[in-house]
């Protein structure tokens, strides 16, 4: 039998502001999607706009482009990964991104951008709602919460596919990347 740990957001002033954020049932789901991205971007350790435009996820960005079937893609993202030895939790992101881009019925570059930004959201959201579970009415009950945490994901993939990603340079998607963390803050960050 398996267990998982719920690791916290770091034990700073400004996650603890995404913290009241999120336990805060008068706090807009959209109020809370800007200040949970806008508390990443401005994370000194590592800002996530940095490891969301690195060259191995523009690469698994390529994939959803070039690849003719989901199993060649993670195949091949697999490869790329091993590579680039640049496996983190952010690159299994994008590789789950990835896999679901294969689902769209049309633009799968269009798919996985949103589908990355989404799952970025859950990921930032998922490591202090565990312990908020019960605090408020939003988050009352693990139904709820996952309720929750699926609205933050369709605001950010809504959020995400409102400006079109480019890949014809690694450049384009950073340029995309800022530009799609610069809307999801709200101007903020």
């Amino acid at each position: 039998m398996g267990t998982s740990t719920s690791h916290p957001s770091p034990n700073r002033p400004t996650w603890n502001s995404v913290r009241r954020t999120l336990g805060d049932q008068f706090v807009p789901p959209d109020r809370v999607v800007n200040e949970l991205w806008t508390v990443a971007l401005r994370d000194t350790d590592a800002p996530i706009s940095d490891q969301m435009s690195s060259p191995i996820v523009y690469e698994l960005a390529l994939l959803s482009q070039r690849s003719n079937s989901c199993e060649e893609a993670v195949r091949a993202a697999t490869m790329a990964i091993v590579k680039s030895k640049a496996s983190s939790i952010l690159v299994e992101l994008a590789k789950r991104a990835l896999m679901s881009s294969f689902q769209a019925s049309d633009d799968r570059v269009q798919a996985f951008a949103g589908g990355f930004f989404a799952e970025v959201a859950a990921y930032l959201s998922s490591r202090d709602i565990p312990g908020l579970l019960g605090m408020s009415e939003r988050l009352r009950t693990v139904s709820s919460t996952i309720d929750f945490k699926t609205e933050l994901k369709a605001l950010t993939r809504k959020e995400a596919s409102r400006v079109r990603a480019s890949l014809e340079s690694p450049q384009h998607w950073r340029e995309y990347v800022a530009s799609v963390t610069h809307s999801l803050t709200g101007g903020r960050a």
